[in-house]
């Protein structure tokens, strides 16, 4: 991978504007974040990768747009967002932040972001109207239904129900992309129907009875 801020390439060597990306024969895309200094970031740059396969370079592919520009902007999509019932009218849902880890847009736009919003409905398109919460951007779960014992939001939902939920993160710029919430075991975008449900059985270890407290009492773990 080699970059520059011409066409010609021709400060590659000289400033080290070059690195090695590993091939990786689980994966058909490769990616690589080039940090650029803010004193700098208006000015275009070019890209271009090469193939190396132990006896000669391949000639260059140019990136395609051939330059960009860096500029902050509204956050990427948050990660991992799954979802689950925990009874008839209880949803617990979870996440991590946008991250620029990924071979796509991402990341908080180089603008801390400053929350979350997170929506529910019974419908799909969100038109019932939806309800929704605002959240710190430390969170990364919140309790759909009655007061989150964490961040002490009061929320809705009914008995029975079907509920779909999304996630947006949000910075200076404004919103990011939208995340649907997924099942965090069938990977639907229902969750639900919502029900209250037996709780399974305790595990008992094999040496789960450690010894007689006394003559009325034992210790069971």
């Amino acid at each position: 991978m080699q970059w520059d801020i011409n066409l010609s390439f021709s400060n590659v060597a000289s400033s080290s504007f070059h690195a090695e990306v590993l091939v990786d024969d689980t994966s058909n895309m490769f990616c690589y974040n080039i940090n650029i200094n803010v004193d700098s970031s208006s000015i275009p740059r070019f890209g271009r990768v090469l193939a190396f396969n132990g006896y000669r370079w391949s000639q260059p592919a140019l990136s395609n747009p051939p330059f960009i520009i860096a500029k902050t902007q509204s956050p990427g999509s948050v990660l991992n967002a799954v979802a689950f019932g925990t009874s008839s009218i209880g949803i617990i849902a979870r996440w991590n932040k946008p991250s620029i880890q990924q071979c796509k847009f991402g990341g908080d736009g180089s603008l801390p972001i400053s929350h979350y919003v997170i929506e529910w409905d019974s419908n799909s398109d969100f038109n019932s109207p939806a309800e929704m919460v605002m959240l710190s951007s430390k969170e990364n779960s919140f309790k759909v239904g009655g007061r989150d014992l964490i961040t002490g939001s009061e929320s809705n939902i009914l008995n029975e129900e079907i509920y779909y939920l999304r996630i947006t993160a949000f910075n200076s710029k404004g919103a990011g992309l939208v995340t649907h919430f997924i099942h965090f075991e069938t990977g639907s975008l229902q969750i639900g129907p919502l029900k209250n449900t037996i709780p399974s059985a305790p595990k008992i270890t094999q040496q789960g009875i450690l010894g007689v407290l006394s003559r009325n009492s034992i210790n069971i773990k």
